[in-house]
């Protein structure tokens, strides 16, 4: 029992222990004097609370009941409760500037207490201000002195815009109320701007640019000149220069507007180089090996085959914000047509061609002793005449001519067909003539009859066509020729 209360006194001695160094408190000042008569001047404390609780607390800052003086924070939160983390260090600026202008030169201590909500501890901390002779003008004991900084992009897409940030510091507790800073581009009148602004006593302020560029801005080191001036003090700072490249981009971007009508199609294919630089680009477009015949374009296109698919291809160059038309035409009309006008032709000849058809050929018979010692020749004449329809053909006549060289008396012998007239003509020579009721469907009928000529033959003797004369489909009388037969040669 005695051990577990002695256990207990140093728990409570501990949280007593924990709860007196619950946060801590310091007071630095940055600027302790001014001076009365002028409204600018303000004293400039910076307040640093740390919690050294392992949890969260939050604080108020309470000011004195001196309604002389005015005090104003930074950040304007901590005028109410703010939170601090668990080990970490919260900093308020404090500006203080008196209310009246009556008070006594000398020095001033304003009292301020922080309280902790989570242990509800309280310390106090006093702001000793000094009050100056008013004699010395602010002007001379205080110049204008700023610290500049400058946060800028080091590389912008120009279709892109970006923000720029100048920082300003005042190291002095001089008020200024007509700030202006400016910043310019060397290629880019987009940037050619100016804020005009006011920075307080020991002030900090962030003023913001944007950063912006034509899309067709062509790739550039651009230099940005950052200039900070006070008019009213004829004061301008050193310029500060910020480089920032502007980047090239390019996008082929493509557009095909396609079209048919009977057996044609139209491909218009337009492509513009959305970009700020040169861009060279091989286009292709599918196409086949039959189509590609029948296929032109504007311009001209070549061809190509990767992968066993083949293509169209044409080089393009484009400048910045150029377009270039591609205009792909397949037609099939002249493949179509010729295709119409062969089937037309051959349906015009079937139907219009003879359905029959008559060959003449000849053949050498051997001549007798008597015959050679006479120099004669006997030669054998062979027609063929058929019919090459599913149709009959009637009341057909086929008639030959046999030169006047041939002794019309006995040197023409007739065939196994026997012809129904045979014509004699002194000049003209022999007619034969046979006559066959009909020609059925397919049927081939084979005429042949001799000759031997009564001189001898010197050369080859030309025998003139024969031909058939029969009714064609219209009940008209048609006729069909057959080829002209050299027969004969030299006979020794």
């Amino acid at each position: 029992m005695a051990k577990k209360s002695w256990l207990l006194a140093v728990l409570v001695i501990c949280s007593v222990s924990a709860l007196g160094q619950g946060f801590t408190l310091h007071v630095e000042p940055i600027q302790d004097s001014i001076y009365a008569t002028d409204p600018g001047s303000r004293g400039v404390f910076d307040l640093f609370i740390r919690n050294n609780l392992p949890y969260e607390d939050r604080f108020q800052i309470r000011i004195g009941d001196d309604t002389r003086w005015t005090v104003e924070f930074r950040p304007d939160s901590h005028l109410i409760r703010f939170p601090v983390g668990p080990g970490q260090t919260s900093t308020t600026r404090m500006l203080v500037r008196p209310t009246t202008s009556n008070l006594a030169y000398g020095q001033y201590n304003l009292s301020l207490t922080v309280r902790s909500d989570n242990s509800s501890q309280e310390k106090s901390a006093g702001l000793l201000i000094f009050l100056k002779d008013p004699g010395i003008l602010i002007d001379r004991t205080y110049l204008p002195s700023l610290v500049i900084d400058v946060d800028s992009p080091q590389q912008m897409d120009p279709r892109d815009s970006r923000i720029m940030t100048v920082s300003v510091e005042n190291r002095n507790p001089l008020n200024i109320s007509d700030l202006v800073i400016s910043v310019s581009s060397s290629v880019n009148s987009l940037i050619d701007n100016s804020i005009n602004t006011t920075l307080g006593p020991l002030e900090k302020k962030r003023v913001t640019f944007k950063i912006a560029y034509k899309d067709t801005q062509e790739p550039v080191q651009d230099i940005i000149k950052i200039n900070v001036e006070i008019p009213s003090k004829n004061k301008k700072f050193d310029t500060l220069m910020r480089s920032v490249e502007v980047i090239g981009y390019s996008e082929l971007k493509e557009t095909s507007l396609p079209s048919k009508s009977f057996l044609m199609s139209y491909d218009r294919r337009e492509y513009f180089n959305d970009g700020n630089i040169r861009r060279s680009e091989r286009v292709r477009v599918p196409t086949t090996l039959f189509s590609q015949f029948f296929t032109s374009a504007e311009p001209e296109a070549r061809s190509m085959k990767e992968n066993g698919q083949r293509y169209l291809y044409w080089n393009l160059e484009l400048a910045p914000q150029e377009k270039a038309k591609i205009i792909i035409t397949t037609n099939y009309r002249p493949l179509f047509w010729s295709v119409v006008l062969i089937a037309a032709i051959i349906i015009i000849y079937l139907v219009f061609r003879s359905p029959i058809t008559v060959r003449k050929a000849s053949r050498e018979v051997k001549t007798t002793k008597e015959q050679q010692q006479e120099g004669l020749s006997d030669i054998k004449i062979i027609l063929h005449v058929k019919n090459r329809t599913n149709n009959v053909v009637e009341d057909v006549s086929v008639i030959d001519k046999v030169p006047s060289i041939i002794d019309p008396q006995k040197e023409i012998t007739a065939g196994t067909l026997h012809p129904t007239k045979i014509i004699k003509h002194q000049k003209k020579g022999i007619l034969l003539k046979w006559e066959l009721d009909s020609l059925e469907p397919f049927e081939e009928r084979i005429i042949t009859y001799d000759i031997v000529s009564k001189l001898k033959i010197i050369g080859p003797i030309l025998m003139p066509s024969a031909y058939v004369r029969f009714k064609n489909r219209f009940s008209r009388h048609s006729r069909v020729y057959s080829n002209k037969l050299y027969v004969g040669g030299v006979i020794k």
